[in-house]
């Protein structure tokens, strides 16, 4: 579509006479109406937002359930479902005033009442949500949990606009935590039970409703007609066809099919540079540095992976560059569980080098001379996950470990990853919660959280000393101390091997020229309530 015909003889003279700012704002002002047609690689898991905790899935859950506050356009927090709030000068109470326009998709308003309802549910042992542990530090929920308490004692409804949250030691990041959908509230009577899972109903106060989700085949949502919050949609429609593999949704929106295709989860490592050399498709490339990461996590409670150096050799033995080469130059090596985008990063931390006579000489040390054989789980929905699996499978062949692959659907990955002692290996994605080095070490690393299911540490790793490290780091007001704290923490992490740290994803998003405001968010990668179509 040429420049003229798409503006219009009348419009283009008027900009022509009245100034090239003109034709910016008119670019640049957001339209309502439309459908967004999306592809999905496989199903989501739920979207029940005390059970989604993972990427497409929260995506959608973000936009069916909205939160307190979300983020600008950077990191810094603005209103959402909250007018406003404060924080006593202790960083103890967090004091929130609702915004009254707020509604249900059902029509009725939000009121503080829901909020205690909602983190009832989602705290309780019942739910089995697997992020509990990021509201661990809310006064009164160790008790709730243990049963000793029919409520969490610090989260109060004073009158129905007014929500306050009491907590245990301050929290730098209590903000972020909240802004995530397993905050949100959720509409008590749509529920048949109040810790039954959300299964293809709306109960959310988000500018989108669900309109139907046909498992394994489609997810449709349409805008909220109720919507009274902060941060409205445009796009009337988001219509995702579940199960289209990589090359065809490169086809499909090539056809004009699809309106955005993720480079990630939705085209092929081999098709990116023909993509680059298109200027017809490159023109519509967004491009921003990633906090997502790739990693195998190693079962630390399953022999011989509770062997440091059995783990050290997995790391010695794995060629990341060429794992980068197989992604199209899409992705960087990692020294370390932490993106460059993340604070706290350390560019000179030392890692493991490719080094496979390194790795048969500890494999030697740990009694293995012959090598061994274990297994590896990965998630089915991203083709490119099969290519990288099998690089990884040959470079342990190379140092006599035999890596027998076992591809799952998206729940039965998680529900066999996050479960105890059941799978030696696990390829894994991460990204980021919010922005901030905890959301890596705490969430994946630390002990103390560990569960027999819904467990996020993996590699089920357990250093207490690591523990004292992130628990000291979690209530430091001291901004420079506390990432030094991380960063030790990392340290020790590198030196146990509980994970081969292998890639950080560079975000890019494949648009039609139509769609608008596409470019990636540092904490979500899509932002669907922000985009727009202009045909």
């Amino acid at each position: 579509m040429n420049w003229l015909s798409h503006f219009g003889s009348f419009r283009w003279l008027s900009a022509l006479l009245l100034g090239s700012t003109i034709i910016v704002l008119a670019e640049n002002k957001p339209k309502a109406g439309g459908t967004l047609h999306l592809p999905l690689g496989g199903d989501i898991s739920s979207i029940d937002p005390a059970r989604c905790y993972e990427l497409p899935g929260e995506l959608f859950v973000r936009v069916l359930y909205q939160s307190l506050v979300d983020y600008d356009d950077g990191v810094e927090m603005v209103p959402c479902l909250a007018k406003s709030w404060t924080v006593s000068a202790d960083g103890l109470i967090y004091t929130f005033e609702l915004d009254p326009r707020a509604r249900f998709s059902n029509g009725r308003a939000v009121v503080a009442e829901d909020y205690l309802f909602s983190f009832d549910r989602m705290l309780s042992p019942k739910m089995h949500c697997p992020a509990d542990f990021i509201y661990f530090g809310i006064r009164g929920v160790e008790e709730y949990r243990a049963g000793k308490s029919e409520h969490i004692s610090g989260v109060e409804a004073p009158s129905p606009n007014k929500l306050v949250f009491n907590l245990l030691k301050p929290d730098l990041t209590f903000l972020y935590r909240i802004a995530m959908p397993f905050a949100a509230p959720v509409c008590r009577e749509l529920l048949k039970e109040k810790f039954s899972e959300i299964g293809t109903i709306s109960a959310g106060a988000g500018p989108y409703k669900l309109k139907e989700w046909n498992r394994g085949a489609r997810i449709q949502l349409v805008r909220n007609p109720f919507y009274g919050g902060a941060c409205p949609a445009f796009v009337d429609e988001l219509d995702a066809t579940i199960g289209i593999e990589d090359s065809v949704a490169q086809m499909m929106f090539e056809r004009g099919e699809l309106d955005i295709v993720d480079l990630k989860f939705g085209v092929a490592g081999a098709e990116f540079p023909r993509i680059k050399r298109t200027p017809e498709i490159s023109k519509n490339l967004e491009a921003e540095v990633s906090s997502a990461i790739d990693y195998l996590a190693l079962n630390t409670e399953i022999p011989p992976l509770d062997n440091k150096l059995v783990r050290k050799a997995f790391n010695y033995a794995i060629n990341k560059q060429r794992l980068v080469e197989i992604q199209g130059g899409r992705s960087v090596a990692m020294n370390g569980p932490l993106p460059p985008v993340v604070p706290g990063f350390s560019p000179n931390l030392k890692g493991y080098d490719y080094l496979p006579e390194k790795a048969r000489a500890l494999l030697a040390e740990a009694g293995l001379p012959n090598g061994f054989t274990t297994s590896v789980i990965f998630p089915n929905v991203v083709q490119e996950n099969f290519r990288m699996v099998a690089a990884v499978q040959e470079d342990l062949r190379q140092v006599g470990i035999i890596l027998e692959v076992n591809p799952l659907s998206f729940p039965a990955y998680l529900e066999k990853s996050q479960r105890r002692k059941t799978a030696p290996v696990c390829y894994a994605s991460w990204s980021e919660d919010f922005p901030d080095p905890s959301n890596y070490l705490d969430a994946l690393f630390n002990g103390e959280t560990i569960s027999e299911r819904d467990c996020q540490n993996l590699a089920f790793y357990n250093n207490p000393e690591v523990n004292v490290l992130l628990k000291t780091a979690a209530s430091s007001l001291n901004v420079k101390a506390r990432l030094a704290l991380y960063q030790k923490a990392e340290e020790l992490i590198v030196e146990d091997a509980p994970w081969v740290f292998l890639v950080c994803l560079k975000q890019y998003v494949l648009h039609q020229p139509w769609v608008k405001n596409t470019k990636p968010h540092v904490v979500w990668p899509f932002r669907f309530e922000k985009m727009w179509i202009d045909r």
